[in-house]
């Protein structure tokens, strides 16, 4: 008899852990994060993809070397990545073609000495929340090429 006593109080508490779970969780607002993939914005050899996400907290662009993870086996269409540190450099723009003011800047691996990612694999500047509001284009330099793509419809 110990046996289905000791089972249906496990069961019980399971029960409850779980049922206490979920009413954590649908007490706390879920957290929007908005992704957009800027391909315009694509560079053959030295940008494989421009990334604009939108976090509760902040707003990022994230602009991806060839040589980023399994990017650099899987590349195809781009050509042989240039060995160079490509000069990158971004700008948010109001509607007026004035600069929204970056947060951040960080550039993961850049100083790292791997053969295979001998610039790092990326850059990622962080603009205020606001930026999503505010900004209806992004403009991108990277070496001597200059793009523009739009974020607003």
């Amino acid at each position: 008899m110990k046996k289905p006593a000791i089972g249906f109080a496990v069961v019980f508490v399971l029960t409850c852990v779980h049922l206490g779970i979920l009413a954590n969780a649908a007490g706390v607002p879920a957290q929007q994060i908005a992704v957009k993939d800027l391909k315009t914005l694509e560079i053959p050899g030295k940008v494989v993809a421009v990334i604009w996400t939108v976090r509760p907290e902040r707003c990022t662009l994230q602009i991806v070397f060839p040589t980023a993870g399994q990017i650099a086996q899987a590349r195809g269409a781009y050509p042989t990545p240039d060995s160079h540190r490509p000069a990158v450099q971004a700008w948010l723009l109001r509607s007026d073609g004035s600069a929204i003011q970056s947060i951040g800047r960080t550039e993961p691996g850049a100083n790292a000495k791997n053969i295979r990612r001998p610039f790092g694999v990326e850059v990622l500047i962080a603009f205020p929340r606001l930026a999503n509001t505010e900004a209806v284009a992004v403009a991108l330099r990277v070496d001597d090429v200059y793009l523009i793509e739009r974020l607003a419809p």
